[in-house]
């Protein structure tokens, strides 16, 4: 249901009246509308949809997103294979070698999503050599 961002409904005494009746799915709000406003009401709210569900995900992936540089807190954040696991997006430094990205994959399913672009520091979430990147983690429900 999700999938269509407006609905259009159109009985017949709104016909009669010359109106319809639009409905935003994301918010379920439903507004009546004279048939000569319908495309640019349609046209308007499809730019307001849109804002609305990339404002909830940049909120949703904020919430989710922790800074961490504790191996111990890290595995918890990903419930070292539990039920219970929290998940998200785990931003931690790293050292770039594929031997600790495999330990972190094996230890809790965490794979790296994405590089940051920008200039590391601190050690390695995984072995605590000097990292050289800023990787985010995150599982694959």
């Amino acid at each position: 249901m999700l999938g269509v961002p407006v609905r259009i409904e159109i009985g017949p005494r709104d016909m009669e009246s010359g109106n319809a009746v639009v409905v935003r799915r994301d918010t379920g709000e439903k507004v009546i509308v004279p048939k000569d406003e319908i495309r640019a009401t349609v046209d308007r709210l499809l730019v307001e949809i849109q804002q609305n569900l990339f404002d909830r995900a940049e909120a949703f992936r904020d919430e989710n997103t922790h800074e961490i540089d504790d191996y111990e807190v890290f595995k918890k954040l990903f419930g070292e294979g539990a039920d219970d696991s929290k998940g998200g997006f785990a931003v931690s430094p790293w050292c770039g070698d594929a031997a600790c990205e495999t330990k972190i994959k094996d230890d809790t399913k965490a794979t790296i999503r994405v590089l940051r672009d920008e200039e590391a520091s601190g050690t390695c979430i995984a072995c605590g050599e000097k990292s050289t990147e800023t990787a985010v983690f995150a599982k694959a429900y």
